[in-house]
């Protein structure tokens, strides 16, 4: 297992252990990244581009930014596998880094149940990849 795959679950369980804590806003920014850190190992395991690689293609991307190129590749491989969970899939790692933005960059306060559902959300996202590690 890499070293990224490791901190992608320890970003899963420091949400969970931040949340009882009452620090929600970091507690989102965890659960987002565990699902992100996924996604560059994903992309390393299962489609074959390594992390450098990915880094390099992700300053190339036309909409910019390493967030764009890891989501956007991880979605056109979502596609391609299961076009029945697109959807879902999409709408959910929208939604979470809808969450991990309010909680990260705005004067906002994020409360229990927002950093809840960011984390439900969260775990339905990495199951979905870790299962097919």
């Amino acid at each position: 297992m890499s070293f990224l795959h490791e901190k992608a679950k320890m970003n899963a369980d420091a949400a969970a252990l931040l949340i009882d804590k009452h620090l929600f806003a970091p507690s989102v920014h965890c659960s987002y990244y565990s699902c992100f850190q996924l996604f560059k190992v994903f992309l390393f395991k299962f489609n074959g581009i390594d992390y450098n690689t990915q880094d390099k293609l992700s300053k190339k991307h036309k909409n910019g930014g390493t967030h764009n190129y890891i989501i956007t590749q991880i979605l056109i491989t979502v596609g391609d596998l299961d076009k029945d969970k697109y959807l879902e899939i999409k709408n959910k790692i929208h939604d979470l880094r809808l969450f991990r933005m309010k909680s990260d960059y705005f004067d906002y306060q994020i409360n229990y149940d927002q950093s809840r559902k960011a984390l439900r959300i969260s775990n339905d996202i990495y199951t979905y990849f870790e299962q097919r590690l």
